[in-house]
């Protein structure tokens, strides 16, 4: 009997952890298998870059080859969901960083987040912020994971763990491993730009035709 209560202590222990102090834990069953995912004030994230090939729908998601500067920069002015690796060496890219969308494939109706899943708006990464301190760059420094950055480190005091994966543009093609991560909000601007949060520097206005890493929010119930 005493066992059994010391269990039941332990685990509702446990439990409070990952609730409240962004402990990395998984939400089983789903397309994908098992989401890394971390709690992090009323908010529960994944804690690993979106990885995926088709919409909810099943529908697949255009890929571009990452030579194909021309081919990304029409996709994206044409409206065009698509995605890539970071660069040619796609096998690091692959395995760390993986993939980067284009705003178009995160706004697709046919649903880009896994089910039970959704693609944050401007809102909620500026509740993520907040909750840790503010637009600074103590707060990014707590967002990154704590290997992987060149500079400045990361301390990951949070349990996101943002890996520096780089962004491709339309005007640099690929930039930026190793020094930065942008993330896409479902917020548009306007007919040419949506809200990135760029973890070195908080939110920005960037042409939808970026390619970006993807976080997603898991719904409230």
């Amino acid at each position: 009997m005493k066992k059994t209560i010391y269990t039941s202590v332990v685990l509702l222990f446990l439990i409070f952890l990952y609730s409240n102090f962004g402990l990395p834990n998984k939400l089983i069953n789903t397309e994908l298998g098992d989401i890394p995912e971390v709690s992090i004030g009323n908010q529960i994230w994944m804690s690993e870059n979106l990885d995926v090939v088709k919409f909810r729908n099943g529908d697949k998601i255009r890929h571009i080859d990452e030579n194909s500067h021309e081919q990304w920069e029409e996709a994206g002015k044409k409206g065009i969901p698509a995605w890539c690796y970071f660069g040619t060496d796609v096998v690091d890219s692959k395995v760390v960083y993986k993939k980067l969308y284009n705003w178009h494939a995160v706004n697709d109706p046919r649903g880009l987040a896994p089910e039970g899943w959704h693609i944050p708006n401007e809102s909620e990464w500026e509740e993520l912020e907040n909750h840790l301190g503010g637009s600074n760059e103590s707060t990014w420094n707590k967002l990154k994971s704590d290997k992987g950055w060149k500079f400045p480190k990361g301390t990951n005091e949070s349990g996101f763990s943002a890996l520096p994966g780089g962004i491709r543009s339309t005007e640099t093609n690929f930039t930026g491993a190793g020094y930065d991560a942008v993330f896409w909000s479902s917020t548009e601007k306007n007919s040419y730009n949506a809200i990135g949060y760029h973890i070195e520097g908080g939110k920005r206005i960037n042409l939808k035709e970026s390619g970006f890493s993807v976080r997603c929010i898991k719904n409230k119930k």
